[in-house]
């Protein structure tokens, strides 16, 4: 990531703005390249499913 900071940070202009780039928009090439996959779209997909289900308990308040 240093890297991608140094050639294009004047892309960006402050921190917030190249992290959310970098985990909204940006895809990765460890992470499904098919679709593009971005960071935030693997952290969902491997979510498991225990997890899913706690979050659907508070949100809902089952």
């Amino acid at each position: 990531m240093d890297d991608l900071y140094i050639h294009h940070r004047d892309w960006f202009s402050n921190l917030e703005d190249r992290l959310l780039w970098y985990n909204e928009e940006k895809p990765h090439g460890a992470l499904n390249l098919e679709i593009a996959e971005t960071l935030s779209q693997a952290f969902i997909r491997k979510m498991r499913p225990e997890v899913w289900i706690g979050l659907a308990t508070k949100t809902f308040k089952w």
